[in-house]
C-alpha cells in the first residue's frame, strides 16, 4: 500500500500552506507522502510542492483535480487522500481509520457526495477519474460535487465516515479531519495544541 495526501492549495492560500507546515505536517508529515497542489503560474518555492498546468482558480478546480490524480496514478500510489489547506489533518488517525477498505470514501454530508474537505480514492477510482469528461466552465457545486457524480455514474459508492468531521459538535477524542474554514471558525495552531498537547 502506497498513500499521498494531496493538499489542494492555489497562488493566495501560501499562508495556509505555512500553517499546515508548522502544524501536522510538522508533527506527522514524515509518516506518509504529500503534496501541495497549485496550478498554472504558481512558482516553485518549497519540495513539497506539485505545480500542475491548469487553472489556479476556483473553475479550475476539477481540472486540478483530475491532473494531481492523474501524477499520483502514474506515480504508483494506490490510495489519494484529497484535502484542502484550510483542513487539519491528524496523520496517525488517518492512517489507522481503515480507508484502504473502501475505493471511495469520506463525510457524506449531502446524499450524492462526499465533502471536498477531505476524501479518499483507491487506485481504481483514482483511473476513472483521471479518463473521466471535465466539466466546463469548472463544476456547480464545487469539484467535490464533480468527483461523486462521476464515480456514481461508474459504480463506485461512497463510505461515509463522519471521522472527517464538517460542522459543530466535533468528537475530539476520534477525528480525523477537520475544515479550519467552516463552522465553527477555528484556528490551525489551537487544533495542534490541543492534538498535541
Amino acid at each position: 500500500m502506497k498513500p499521498i495526501i494531496l493538499i489542494t492549495s492555489c497562488s493566495y492560500r501560501l499562508k495556509e500552506n505555512d500553517l499546515c507546515r508548522e502544524t501536522w505536517l510538522k508533527e506527522w508529515g514524515h509518516l506518509i507522502d504529500y503534496k501541495f497542489v497549485m496550478g498554472f503560474g504558481c512558482p516553485i518555492k518549497h519540495g513539497d510542492e506539485l505545480i500542475v498546468s491548469v487553472d489556479d482558480g476556483y473553475y479550475g478546480l476539477p481540472d486540478k483535480i483530475q491532473t494531481s490524480h492523474k501524477w499520483a496514478w502514474i506515480e504508483g500510489y494506490t490510495h489519494i487522500l484529497k484535502t484542502d489547506s484550510d483542513v487539519y489533518i491528524h496523520i496517525p488517525r488517518l492512517l489507522a481509520s481503515g480507508f484502504e477498505q473502501f475505493p471511495y470514501s469520506g463525510n457524506l454530508y449531502y446524499p450524492d457526495f462526499v465533502m471536498g474537505a477531505a476524501y479518499w480514492l483507491d487506485r481504481q477510482a483514482t483511473e476513472i477519474l483521471a479518463h473521466a469528461a471535465l466539466p466546463y466552465p469548472g463544476s456547480f457545486g464545487g469539484d467535490d460535487v464533480w468527483v461523486g457524480r462521476v464515480m456514481a455514474e461508474n459504480g463506485i459508492q461512497a463510505h461515509d465516515d463522519k471521522r472527517y468531521h464538517i460542522g459543530e459538535n466535533i468528537p475530539w477524542d476520534e477525528v480525523i479531519s477537520l475544515h479550519v474554514s467552516g463552522p465553527p471558525k477555528l484556528d490551525m495552531k489551537e487544533i495542534h495544541a490541543r492534538f498535541t498537547s
